[in-house]
């Protein structure tokens, strides 16, 4: 194959795994879960349809939106939140570098 290897990438793997095996994976799921549940709870209220399954334990969870990506990419950049926002949806991936008031956050921009 062709092309190059990062050496940022291979730098930063090896701290990173072990900050994951250190941490614990079944105990990052346990720690993001409250945080995708508030929301599931809180943003179909706001019009925002989930396309995630409930079921789901990813730390990914996305929302049909409106079609209004630019201005919910204004809101979200005015709240100094960072999520994905696609032609009709919103992806968020909170995860252990989140906690509730970054939901909260993210919630007060969408309302």
């Amino acid at each position: 194959a062709m092309g190059s290897q990062s050496n940022i990438v291979a730098a930063l793997l090896e701290p990173s795994l072990d900050y994951l095996l250190q941490t614990g994976v079944q105990r990052i799921l346990a720690y993001r879960q409250p945080l995708l549940a508030r929301l599931r709870e809180a943003l179909p209220a706001l019009g925002l349809a989930p396309i995630t399954p409930p079921e789901s334990t990813s730390s990914i969870i996305s929302f049909r939106h409106d079609g209004n990506a630019d201005a919910l990419r204004a809101r979200l950049r005015h709240a100094n939140v960072t999520a994905t926002v696609a032609t009709h949806h919103l992806r968020i991936s909170p995860s252990v570098f989140n906690d509730a008031d970054d939901i909260e956050r993210l919630i007060a921009a969408l309302s």
